[in-house]
């Protein structure tokens, strides 16, 4: 099964604990967060931006506040 790559600016206890709890023990999705914009780029898993920052054709969610 392939993981969802997820692009933050910053990985704290509170990011990781959202999207564990939504995409791996809700939908059974495997998640991996990274800083890293080049690595996030080249991979070819599907991936979601939660961050300021835009790429074609990738879904992004603005940030909020309070997880960071």
């Amino acid at each position: 099964m392939s993981k969802l790559l997820v692009f933050v600016e910053l990985i704290n206890p509170r990011i990781s604990y959202i999207f564990d709890l939504i995409f791996h023990q809700l939908h059974g999705m495997p998640v991996e967060l990274t800083t890293d914009l080049v690595y996030f780029d080249k991979s070819d898993e599907p991936k979601l931006i939660y961050a300021k920052v835009w790429r074609d054709k990738v879904p992004t969610i603005n940030p909020h506040t309070l997880l960071f």
